[in-house]
């Protein structure tokens, strides 16, 4: 592969390592791609912050480009990318039309999760659905975000997700086939672990993101209550970032509940804990939160939701469907040593198969080579996504070059 390798990773905010699993997970491809030695760009419409800054600490270049706004055309044609990839579809919904007419990059879209899949259990759980029945919820194209989104990846040249129950979703209903496939989450060797662990109970995530809010409300209503009754000095300790008043409001002394902001090390901060609790009713994707435990070495108790994707063996935890189910696989694995143990090695064994690093990142190289070589010959074959690009998307365009030029437009003075 004798090309060398530019590439713009358009970001819709500036990645953060301590926010999210995805900007833990933009961060990784940005090292990976370092230690190939390819010239990266971040590009994102945020505004330059402590983060922009970090980055450029990092030898990173970044760039703030506005969403409606041509000079992102002329940075383009200058830099000439060899690879552009899209942090989730949004960003190729702004982008994409402008890169494909001022390059010959491929585009690329890492999902990070299959947001109409996200939704559409998000509804299910309102509806009353049940777990089970949510699991099996299949996005459905008469839904306008789900067609955004698959148009979104039919007009890429590939699609990165990070979950086999997201690829063969892909594949098998909305078509993509080969051009996409699975590029998961990376962990190195866990630290040597010391075998004590503190008591306590611990929830992580971003405060902002609907499944942690429903999975934090949950807990405090009905989840929590049943621990305490059986142990009534249980503690239980959520922290995560953008924390908003209706999250802090649940913060209860009295019943050992307590909200927190986010901390500066999520894996130290897990290890004073015994166990991780995810009691997620909806999502997609991987759960960031769960391997950042297992990593930790603590077993999680979670739901079906939480564990689809996360294991090929045993899951290193337990779990649940239903509330009653999960407070009690809560207690045993806080009182049983034998029990945790056991998931404990059992969430070290999936990240070994599941995330290793070295292995994940391999992968991820290859098939980006793939991609930028082939992408001739796989938009020849690809029909739906050049239709795509010949009508939707120069509706896109059309409709961003308007926006521009209104706000490009002086306001008359009214009188």
């Amino acid at each position: 592969f004798t090309i060398k390798m530019k590439v713009f990773l358009f970001t819709t905010v500036w990645p953060q390592r301590t926010s999210s699993a995805a900007g833990v997970r933009n961060w990784n491809f940005l090292d990976i791609f370092r230690s190939q030695k390819w010239d990266v760009t971040v590009l994102s419409p945020s505004k330059e912050d402590s983060f922009s800054q970090l980055l450029r600490d990092n030898q990173f270049k970044t760039i703030q480009v506005k969403t409606n706004d041509s000079d992102i055309d002329g940075i383009i044609k200058e830099a000439d990318p060899t690879l552009v990839i899209f942090d989730r579809f949004v960003m190729e919904e702004y982008y994409g039309w402008r890169v494909r007419a001022n390059s010959k990059a491929a585009m690329v879209i890492d999902s990070q999760d299959l947001h109409c899949l996200r939704h559409h259990r998000e509804r299910a759980v309102a509806n009353g659905a049940s777990m089970r029945e949510v699991i099996d919820v299949i996005p459905q194209i008469d839904d306008h975000e789900t067609l955004r989104e698959i148009s979104s990846f039919h007009r890429a040249d590939h699609v990165l997700v990070v979950s086999d129950h997201e690829e063969k979703l892909l594949k098998d209903h909305f078509h993509l086939h080969d051009r996409v496939s699975i590029s998961s989450f990376y962990y190195g060797q866990p630290p040597i672990i010391p075998d004590g662990r503190k008591n306590g109970f611990v929830m992580i995530g971003n405060y902002r993101h609907p499944p942690n809010r429903d999975q934090i409300k949950w807990m405090y209503d009905e989840i929590w209550p049943k621990i305490r009754s059986e142990i009534p000095d249980a503690k239980m300790t959520v922290a995560g970032v953008y924390a908003d008043m209706g999250s802090l409001g649940m913060n209860d002394p009295k019943i050992g509940f307590q909200v927190r902001d986010s901390v500066p090390d999520i894996h130290t901060f897990l290890r004073k804990f015994r166990v991780h609790l995810a009691p997620l009713r909806f999502g997609a994707g991987i759960k960031g939160k769960i391997a950042d435990s297992w990593y930790a070495g603590i077993p999680t108790v979670t739901t079906p939701i939480g564990s689809e994707g996360m294991h090929s063996g045993n899951f290193g935890g337990k779990v649940a469907d239903n509330a009653d189910d999960f407070a009690r696989h809560a207690i045993d694995l806080h009182r049983d040593t034998d029990l945790w143990k056991r998931t404990q090695e059992s969430g070290f064994q999936n990240l070994r198969d599941k995330f290793p690093y070295d292995d994940n990142a391999e992968n991820l190289i290859s098939t980006l080579k793939r991609v930028v070589e082939t992408k001739d010959a796989s938009r020849r074959s690809n029909v739906i996504g050049e239709m795509l690009w010949f009508h939707q998307n120069r509706s896109m365009e059309y409709m961003s070059r308007f926006i521009e030029l209104k706000n490009k437009t002086p306001k008359t003075p009214s009188l």
